[in-house]
């Protein structure tokens, strides 16, 4: 054959101002983490109060809001890119997983608080038994939220002492 060859040349399919907004949503989403690092540290090492502490994670939680909207609005488009689109999904994952350990670092800090006050205003033998309750509660969640099949393992190998209270304090 000795015909001219035709070579198409493909252009870049997609639109690139989707690249843009997910590199910059990556970019603010690297920043968040590394402020709710920052935050944790901070409480860790008591250099701030409890309200500041908290209103960090509550801008924390306004800006990660905002960068969730950026997001939402490519989820129904349909000139991604494979690669826009998993990259699309990586970030609103990351999102919620943002979203999770900034209110987890929250309740934390909450219940910081509420311990230290309860401290303050009863025995230290009190606080221990409420302690102990915490404990009971706490085995009781992991309980149920086991599954039957983990419940029947646990039956078929005979562990009974995982979830069993011995004692609970001495004069109980």
């Amino acid at each position: 054959m000795n015909g001219s060859r035709r070579v198409a040349r493909v252009s870049p399919l997609g639109n690139p101002s989707v690249g843009r907004l997910l590199s910059e949503v990556s970019d603010q989403l690297e920043s968040m983490d590394a402020r709710l690092l920052r935050t944790v540290q901070r409480a860790a090492r008591h250099a701030r109060p409890l309200r500041e502490l908290t209103a960090d994670l509550r801008d924390l939680l306004e800006d990660l809001h905002h960068s969730y909207l950026r997001l939402a609005q490519l989820l129904d488009r349909r000139d991604l890119r494979y690669t826009d689109e998993v990259r699309l999904r990586r970030l609103l994952r990351h999102h919620v997983w943002l979203y999770r350990r900034i209110h987890l670092e929250h309740f934390f800090l909450c219940k910081l608080q509420l311990e230290t006050t309860l401290r303050a205003l009863v025995s230290q033998e009190a606080f221990e038994v409420y302690q102990h309750l915490q404990a009971v509660e706490d085995l009781e969640k992991l309980l149920l939220r086991r599954t039957d099949g983990e419940i029947r393992q646990a039956m078929q190998e005979g562990n009974t002492d995982e979830l069993w209270i011995q004692e609970l304090s001495p004069g109980f």
